[in-house]
């Protein structure tokens, strides 16, 4: 294998989501030189790539005035707020909703004053290891392949890619949650709130469903951008997002889909009567794919019953919300019994087998109820930022990140803004 780039740092965070912005912001601000790699041209992932317009979680699903995330996340928010990016307040209550090219500065502009040195273009490819040590990623990107040496690495691909090339072990369910393509839609009617504009989206779904006239769909789910401007998120594909045929056949019928649908929508009259396409995403949304085993995999019923962990590191406030992949179509169940806001624990992020190798967002250790809940993308945001803090004070002490005094990181993540208890 012939590398041609070589590129060293202290911490190097793979993938630029939610959860990747965050780490790479807290291990720089705790003083590692940090890179950051990022595939596409963007940072947000999820959040921009696949027109998933809101940072899940940020609030306690209980009490919506209530924030569970803190830190990074909120200042992100603060950050596209300032600028004009948050989309209209008239949005479902549990969500903070914006538009994501205001994430995009947002992240752009956070990382270069904190001095992450950001390599977009490249896609973690392979890793080298030597006994329990991650000595390097193997990235692809124009020039062909870099090696990339750390003293700390953070997984925050989504699917685990870095974790997995190393050989972690991971956990992937037969029947994944379906993944789906988002789209923007311009020409509603002004004036509609969102939820009537949802609702006569499910009526138009449900009477073509019936009719044998649409695709398989969920929801549909509606987020207003700005007047006149709605996501929508109600295709419904099936496959393995690890797999790069399943993924190449889920978005082509993505798109297609995404027409049928926005047809099914016009057809069905006010409010979508005289709407048409702005923008499908650049990529189809993954929800779950490789849980990589940590030192702890949280269950549901630590979700559900808000058990208590001494090393607490975050928040998670989301309901336990999966998207069946039976064939079901509309609505499933899951905000009608949301948790009270739980603790996340350290262990969750410490990749089993691993001294210098954690992760962030989605492929933390969790079993495939309790991820459910932990996937979503303000959670995320939290998890990032206590993986990027556990990296920076491993790589200052030199010890593995399980063998930091767990009340040095707590106090340095509470006096970071970071929530830990309510």
């Amino acid at each position: 294998m012939r590398v041609g780039k070589e590129h060293a740092c202290d911490v190097l965070v793979c993938g630029g989501g939610t959860a990747g912005v965050a780490a790479a912001l807290a291990a720089a601000r705790n003083g590692a030189r940090t890179t950051l790699l990022e595939r596409y041209g963007f940072c947000g992932g999820i959040c921009v790539g696949s027109l998933v317009h809101t940072l899940d979680g940020l609030r306690n699903c209980r009490n919506y005035s209530q924030f569970v995330v803190g830190g990074v996340g909120r200042e992100i928010v603060g950050r596209m707020l300032a600028a004009g990016g948050m989309a209209t307040p008239d949005n479902p209550p549990e969500c903070v909703t914006f538009d994501p090219e205001a994430f995009k500065l947002a992240a752009d502009c956070l990382l270069e004053e904190a001095g992450v040195e950001v390599l977009f273009h490249l896609m973690a490819a392979a890793a080298e290891v030597e006994g329990n040590t991650v000595t390097a990623v193997i990235a692809a990107g124009k020039e062909g392949l870099w090696r990339l040496r750390a003293r700390q690495f953070v997984d925050c691909t989504g699917d685990g890619d870095v974790s997995a090339f190393a050989g972690a072990e991971f956990e992937m369910d037969r029947q994944l949650q379906t993944m789906s393509m988002h789209f923007r839609i311009g020409g509603v009617q002004p004036g509609v709130p969102w939820d009537e504009l949802e609702q006569a989206a499910r009526r138009a779904m449900d009477a073509a469903y019936a009719a044998g006239l649409a695709p398989k769909y969920g929801g549909p789910w509606i987020i207003r951008i700005r007047d006149g401007e709605v996501s929508a998120n109600c295709t419904r594909l099936y496959g393995d997002g690890t797999n790069t045929a399943d993924l190449s056949r889920a978005e082509r019928q993505g798109r297609r889909d995404m027409i049928s649908i926005l047809n099914i929508l016009r057809e069905a009259g006010p409010p979508f009567r005289d709407a048409y396409l702005l923008a499908s995403a650049c990529q189809i949304g993954v929800r779950e794919t490789r849980r990589i085993l940590g030192d702890y995999q949280i269950t549901a019923a630590d979700v559900r019953e808000g058990r208590p962990c001494a090393d607490a590191i975050a928040l998670g406030s989301w309901p336990i919300d999966i998207h069946p992949a039976d064939g079901r179509v509309g609505v499933h169940p899951h905000k009608d019994e949301p948790p009270a806001p739980y603790p996340i624990p350290a262990r969750c992020l410490m990749v089993r087998g691993f001294d210098n190798l954690l992760t962030a967002g989605r492929c933390i250790s969790a079993t495939h109820e309790a991820h459910g809940s932990t996937r979503v993308s303000g959670t995320a945001m939290a998890l990032g930022q206590a993986a990027g803090t556990l990296a920076a004070l491993a790589h200052d002490s030199g010890l593995a990140a399980r063998r930091l005094p767990i009340a040095r990181v707590q106090d340095r993540l509470a006096a970071q803004g970071a929530i830990l208890a309510l």
